[in-house]
């Protein structure tokens, strides 16, 4: 979550990794500004209900394998996202950490949705704005 513009203070969080599997374990780990080590500045592993998990899942398809046109800002910060299914393969996609169209079918945003279903307001996720 660096873009141009204001450098961060060493210690600002910038990035997050989060794995979600559809069995309902998470890993979250989060990283600060001038971190060179590449140490997390927090590691968390929880479990969530698997319908909670499946919510987030239908959600990702609705919204990236439905209809996803891929797009850059270059003045933002990015987003990475693999998709792994039960064979091994994997669908990659990315974009701008930006408020867009990162919504299901039903109008609702994607990140509020993994936000709400692990429970963690504190999410980059697709749009960047942390509650």
């Amino acid at each position: 979550n660096i873009c141009y513009g204001p450098r961060p203070e060493p210690g600002d969080e910038v990035e997050q990794e989060l794995s979600i599997e559809r069995n309902g374990q998470v890993v979250l780990s989060r990283y600060a500004y001038g971190s060179c080590d590449n140490k997390p500045m927090g590691h968390h592993r929880f479990s969530i209900d698997r319908e909670k998990a499946e919510a987030i899942f239908d959600a990702i398809r609705r919204c990236f394998y439905d209809d996803y046109e891929a797009y850059t800002i270059t003045d933002v910060g990015r987003w990475d996202m693999t998709v792994f299914d039960d064979d091994g393969n994997r669908d990659k996609f990315s974009g701008p950490l930006v408020e867009w169209n990162h919504s299901n079918a039903a109008g609702e945003s994607v990140s509020d949705i993994v936000r709400t279903n692990l429970g963690r307001k504190d999410l980059f996720v697709f749009d960047g704005n942390r509650l």
